[in-house]
Parts: C-alpha cells; sequence; structure tokens
C-alpha cells in the first residue's frame, strides 16, 4: 500500500541548492540575432528581463553548467540547463 502525502510535497524547493561563480554575478547584457535582454546574476538566482527567474539547483562538476528552475504561479516547473562559459 503506498501511503499518500500532500501535493506540495512534489514541489521542487525554490531556495537555491548551488550557487553562481562571485565573477559572474552582478548586471549584464546579453545579445542574440534580434533581441537582447538584461541579465541580474546573484549568488543563487539568475533573472533575465523577458525569459523570467531560475534558481540555481546543480553545477555539473567540472564543467561551467548549472541546471536551474523556474517556477510559476500555476504550479509549473521547469528544470534548465544554464551554461555561464560565454560570460567569461
Amino acid at each position: 500500500m503506498w501511503a499518500v502525502g500532500h501535493k506540495a510535497d512534489l514541489v521542487p524547493s525554490v531556495h537555491p541548492e548551488c550557487y553562481f561563480p562571485t565573477d559572474h554575478r552582478g548586471r549584464w547584457l546579453l545579445f542574440e540575432t534580434g533581441r537582447h535582454e538584461d541579465v541580474v546574476i546573484d549568488p543563487g538566482h539568475v533573472t533575465f528581463s523577458r525569459l523570467g527567474s531560475f534558481i540555481c539547483k546543480s553545477k555539473h562538476w567540472r564543467k561551467d553548467q548549472y541546471k536551474t528552475l523556474s517556477v510559476y504561479a500555476n504550479g509549473w516547473s521547469v528544470l534548465t540547463v544554464l551554461t555561464t562559459q560565454h560570460l567569461i
């Protein structure tokens, strides 16, 4: 028999579980073909002016890749891989 918990138990934590390096933190401008965004990186979060906010959840042990999480007001969440090597 399975124990039934509250559905909130399945929601990922909104607290950071990793941190971006000090030299990556601050305000940046992201330029891509046909668009640009303001980007703010603080210790555990990255926020894009149009794309939204992401919470740092884990870092690859060797690369500048981070798994990040976005949580939306409707309860949906999305896990994304963010590569920061282009910031250096």
